[in-house]
């Protein structure tokens, strides 16, 4: 399965349960040398007030405490943030990816991993061409992983910071690039004594949507 989020729509497969498409848009952001990432409180983050109501819903429905959660989102992307709020439920962690204008329900780290040591997903939004023209990542590391790294389209690469931001053993990345030769097109992973433990080509994720 693909995890990108084509003509502006995002599918999310969770595991045992239905796909969750969602209408979406992904802001623009300027990469950096560093892929970094904004932790923070869901109710003092810079998002709509009718989307976090909504993402609060959705928290209680899977029995996560609203007061605990926390926005995920990239650092480079100041504007219309999009990234993964993370919740806490009796089973454990518990994720919803976001944009500006829609969220998906929320899934366990495990069901977004699929049995992967790594898994991004990725967004889209063309250029005044037709073309990508900006790319955004949300994504969710195991526990296996100690460093995660983004291969660049100009041929260099970026590690991403791997946050805690839940109760659990997981971790959780952004990035954000408007700029074509920062665009990802590949995310590795890395144990701690440094064996690549998995990896993801993100070239037909992020690949202008054909008509």
């Amino acid at each position: 399965m693909r995890r990108r989020f084509l003509a502006a729509v995002l599918t999310l497969a969770a595991a045992g349960s239905a796909a969750a498409v969602l209408a979406v848009l992904f802001a623009p952001g300027a990469a950096s040398a560093r892929a970094s990432s904004n932790v923070r409180p869901l109710a003092a983050a810079p998002v709509p007030q009718v989307l976090k109501n909504g993402i609060a819903a959705s928290a209680r429905r899977v029995g996560a405490s609203v007061s605990d959660l926390v926005e995920v989102s990239a650092e480079s992307a100041p504007t219309a943030p999009a990234g993964l709020v993370v919740g806490h439920n009796a089973s454990g962690d518990v994720v919803s990816l976001f944009t500006s204008y829609n969220f998906t329900s929320f899934s366990s780290p495990v069901a977004l991993l699929r049995g992967r040591s790594i898994a991004p997903y990725a967004s889209i939004q063309p250029g005044p061409h037709g073309d990508t023209g900006h790319v955004q990542l949300g994504g969710v590391a195991s526990p296996l992983v100690a460093r995660a790294a983004l291969d660049l389209a100009d041929g260099s690469t970026v590690d991403v910071e791997l946050v805690h931001a839940g109760h659990g053993p997981f971790a959780f990345f952004t990035y954000a690039s408007d700029s074509k030769p920062t665009f990802p097109v590949a995310v590795r992973a890395y144990d701690r004594h440094g064996a690549d433990v998995g990896s993801y080509d993100l070239r037909p994720d992020i690949a202008a949507p054909t008509r």
